[in-house]
């Protein structure tokens, strides 16, 4: 009984809304904290590729969950007070960086050649070229990480 009252479609679709609002309400609270332009950029990508798929994944267990991941992920990069942990960050990198690239891999297993249903999945290539996008911006800032702090590139190897 409680599986099906959490679980259904509108509940998943409105669970969706309320992540997607609360984590902008953070990201708001936190923009005085001086995130470097290219950061903004990632939060961006981050939360138009977890919106889609929380929205898409009304119907879809996974892609709801996929959607779930991105946001925490992205709460835990730039957002969760780290304090010791720090230097751990670059790891939250790679991580946001290799679940981006399981996500395009398995979209294109379950949609061979971007197709859905025998027509082209246009919200899907969108979302694929802003996971590609989101991958290079996240290189860059771990790169623009590591230059602004020393030592932080000897800590990722």
């Amino acid at each position: 009984m409680i599986q099906s009252i959490l679980l259904t479609t509108n509940i998943r679709l409105i669970l969706s809304v309320v992540v997607t609002i609360a984590v902008v309400y953070v990201l708001r609270s936190h923009i005085k904290d001086g995130l470097r332009p290219l950061q903004y950029g990632v939060i961006g990508l981050v939360t138009f590729t977890a919106f889609v798929h929380l929205i898409s994944g009304a119907n879809d267990y996974i892609l709801f969950l996929n959607g779930m991941g991105y946001m925490a992920l992205l709460l835990a990069l730039y957002f969760v007070p780290l304090g010791n942990l720090a230097r751990y960050q670059p790891w939250l990198y790679v991580a946001v960086i290799a679940y981006t690239v399981v996500t395009i891999v398995l979209y294109f297993v379950v949609h061979p050649w971007g197709l859905h249903a025998g027509t082209p999945d246009v919200l899907g290539w969108v979302t694929k070229v802003v996971e590609v996008v989101l991958i290079g911006a996240l290189l860059i800032d771990l790169q623009q990480s590591r230059q602004s702090q020393p030592g932080l590139s000897k800590r990722l190897r």
